[in-house]
């Protein structure tokens, strides 16, 4: 008579886009290279009296100088979920001021249709001091329902000089579908018995089921399994999902998009795997017993 499988569910309760949009440039002239009718300042941008727009050798930048920006809005897609931003700079006795945001900065505000801000401020690239030319690029998520980035550079309320070439907001991850993890290249689950550390006598058997299990964050979010194809990773077990328990789980991109699905917002989580029982324990009664649960489980 051949194994048979027992499928094991537990809950425990613990303390659409295009594949042509990555790569596409946001930024209307970043350059700074194209005039706007007047040809008097960089088209595609808000240009208040402080600023100066430099031409040498061939080349065009902006220069800022004393509190002033120069911006422009960004029209964003559902299905865009990475962008990153980069840019030229070069500073010139750029002071801190009286705030941590009064200083040189690519300001940055993700926007409803309305305007209002969505999410919270982003951690900008921002600097001080004088440095001369450099490339910084920051990779940021787009928060869910924002429709528009507003995007300027800028020195706000300090003294200094910024200066500012080849800005750029381009898209790099299109926003995930809801999906399972696949497994790294060379991780291969064993669920088989003879893989399992076994203790046997005449009457009775132990099978240890450590290991690799699937594993759910949304666990308030079902009351039973999770179906396949909602957002199941995988987790090793015995181990803890939350951060700093320094095993990481091998997560779809879902969960960094979702907040319902992120570990450490998780409160209650759904442990899978299948046992494959052993043939000679048929007929025999099964106990399942879970060592360090933290509060409760629920086995399904």
């Amino acid at each position: 008579m051949g194994a048979w499988e027992w499928p094991l569910a537990m809950m425990l309760l613990g303390t659409l886009g295009q594949p042509q949009a990555l790569g596409l440039e946001l930024v209307k002239n970043g350059s700074f290279q194209e005039a706007d009718p007047s040809g008097r300042r960089p088209a595609g941008w808000t240009w208040p009296t402080n600023a100066a727009w430099v031409a040498e050798g061939g080349n065009r930048w902006i220069r800022l100088r004393d509190s002033a920006s120069v911006g422009q809005v960004i029209e964003l897609q559902p299905d865009w979920w990475k962008i990153e931003v980069s840019a030229r700079v070069r500073c010139t006795d750029v002071q801190q001021g009286k705030e941590g945001w009064h200083d040189a900065r690519l300001a940055m505000m993700f926007a409803d249709e309305k305007g209002n801000r969505v999410g919270d401020w982003p951690p900008v690239l921002h600097w001080t001091g004088t440095f001369p030319w450099r490339t910084e690029s920051k990779v940021f998520l787009i928060p869910q329902g924002a429709k528009r980035l507003h995007l300027e550079c800028s020195i706000f309320q300090t003294k200094g000089m910024v200066e500012f070439d080849e800005v750029s907001v381009r898209v790099v991850a299109l926003r995930p579908r809801l999906e399972d993890a696949q497994l790294p290249p060379g991780v291969v689950v064993r669920w088989d018995a003879e893989s399992a550390f076994r203790q046997e006598t005449p009457t009775r058997g132990r099978l240890c089921i450590n290991g690799l299990w699937q594993f759910h964050p949304d666990g308030e979010g079902h009351e039973t399994p999770p179906p396949q194809g909602s957002g199941w990773g995988w987790l090793k077990v015995p181990a803890s999902w939350m951060p700093g328990s320094g095993v990481n789980p091998i997560a779809p991109d879902i969960w960094e998009a979702e907040e319902a699905l992120q570990p450490a917002r998780s409160l209650v989580a759904w442990y899978r795997r299948e046992v494959e029982v052993p043939a000679p324990w048929q007929g025999r009664r099964l106990f399942l017993a879970a060592d360090n649960v933290v509060r409760e489980a629920e086995v399904f």
